[in-house]
């Protein structure tokens, strides 16, 4: 791993630490409907993408009440409280080593981008993205999809470009991509559910360094 003029970073639980705000936000969900509450570790075991079957797995009958219904609860708390979440811990200085370095970062999520881009600009972090690249239902149908788009038009290589994120959705969507993946272990997926992937993994984003 080498010669990068682009990270592609993840958001939700690579830069920023909000598990403990969807795991607070999705407990209220289920307490209103008389479902058992997660902890961390259940958390981590089961979230995934897409985020319907995790929802399944949560106990939630959309026989009962639509996907959409509970869903859009969800978020709009998320929306808000995510705003007292904190960047992750050494996610300045890499950004301050990358920059540094000349290599080009961009932000690609599965949030909407309008949500992406309020996040991102609240916790001061704007200034080091040359884009923020969200979801937007009249464009693009998925975070691959967006990502490779951009890809595309930016003139960058794959093997160019490195994606850091936290899921095993993030190396599938690299694995889209065609460029390289590190994946980290402390966010809203646990380590035994990124193993296996032939990826490197990484415990915290002090790390990333030694791979640029």
């Amino acid at each position: 791993m080498s010669g990068y003029k682009c990270v592609i970073w993840d958001w939700n639980g690579t830069l920023l630490d909000d598990m403990g705000v969807c795991i607070n936000v999705m407990n209220r969900v289920l307490g209103h409907r008389g479902l058992p509450e997660l902890d961390e570790e259940r958390y981590r075991k089961i979230f995934g993408f897409p985020v319907r079957d995790y929802y399944e797995q949560l106990g939630f009958d959309f026989t009962a009440e639509p996907f959409e219904r509970i869903s859009f609860e969800f978020i709009g708390d998320y929306r808000e409280e995510s705003l007292c979440a904190s960047l992750r811990e050494g996610g300045i200085q890499v950004l301050d080593h990358i920059r540094d370095r000349g290599i080009r970062q961009v932000i690609l999520s599965a949030s909407q981008k309008e949500d992406l881009i309020r996040q991102v600009g609240h916790f001061g972090v704007l200034g080091y993205f040359d884009e923020l690249l969200g979801l937007d239902n009249c464009h693009a149908a998925s975070k691959i999809e967006i990502g490779r788009e951009w890809l595309e038009k930016s003139g960058i290589g794959r093997k160019e470009a490195l994606l850091i994120g936290d899921t095993r959705h993030d190396f599938e969507t690299s694995a889209e991509l065609g460029c390289d993946c590190i994946l980290l272990t402390c966010g809203h997926q646990a380590k035994d559910r990124l193993s296996g992937l032939g990826v490197p993994l990484i415990g915290s984003l002090e790390e990333v360094e030694g791979y640029l």
